[in-house]
């Protein structure tokens, strides 16, 4: 394993570890007794970005060189299209994760009607619809990574999403109701394929804004991709066309 992808290895530990710690019923309950629950979410954020920023930079910073070294590789066709299919279903499930109301983020104790609807739309698909959206894009970039320090990187978020989900479900379930789990999944499509939610539900619920905000988004995000890889190969050929003239 090469030094790059020991850090950030090390650096997903890291991040892992403090989230679980700070974020474990008992020790989270002391903490807001103490500071206020504003005072530990921000100190909770500045913790959770101060160890994923680093560990990013040094994935950037590999990667940069690597292409500086003209040593990247090229995907197949099937293994590019899968990815920017997941890429687009992550940023499509975190559009309508962040314009939904979910069970799970209110950080309270809830309580509801016996026939009140719990979940609604993406919820309906994964209760943990944020975590779900980073896991998919995650995954879309382990796909076409080039280095053993881009697949530790990006595999960090799938890893994340799974482990991530069963804390919090672990620390939630004490404050929601238990239908809420009879009736949603933490796998996408699980509860529905089961029978427990429905899809046309789902479908009908979703924020249509912001499904076209995320394909904008998507579409130009590709496109700049798309020009940065034409202008890297451009400068990759200008450099072999110089030492070749001058050897």
């Amino acid at each position: 394993m090469s030094t790059a992808a020991q850090k950030i290895l090390l650096g997903w530990s890291a991040f892992a570890g403090t989230h679980m710690i700070m974020s474990h019923r008992p020790i989270r309950q002391q903490l807001i007794a103490y500071m206020g629950d504003k005072n530990f979410k921000m100190i909770y954020s500045v913790v959770a970005i101060g160890i994923l920023a680093p560990t990013t930079i040094v994935y950037l910073r590999h990667q940069r060189a690597l292409s500086q070294l003209g040593s990247t590789v090229e995907r197949g066709a099937l293994l590019s299209g899968t990815s920017v299919l997941l890429k687009t279903l992550g940023l499509q499930t975190f559009a309508q994760a962040v314009t939904t109301q979910s069970p799970s983020s209110m950080q309270r104790e809830i309580s509801l009607d016996a026939d009140q609807e719990i979940a609604h739309g993406i919820v309906r698909v994964s209760r943990h619809a944020v975590f779900l959206s980073t896991g998919l894009w995650g995954l879309a970039n382990v796909l076409t990574a080039t280095s053993p320090a881009a697949v530790v990187y990006w595999a960090g978020y799938p890893i994340f999403w799974l482990v991530g989900s069963l804390h919090q479900d672990s620390r939630q379930r004490h404050d929601l109701p238990a239908r809420y789990y009879e009736e949603t999944s933490i796998l996408p499509f699980a509860a529905i394929i089961e029978g427990r939610n429905s899809f046309s539900k789902a479908l009908d619920e979703m924020n249509l804004t912001a499904a076209g905000v995320a394909l904008v988004v998507g579409a130009s995000l590709f496109g700049a991709r798309m020009g940065m890889k034409v202008a890297g190969t451009r400068m990759l050929r200008n450099n072999l066309k110089q030492v070749k003239v001058n050897p």
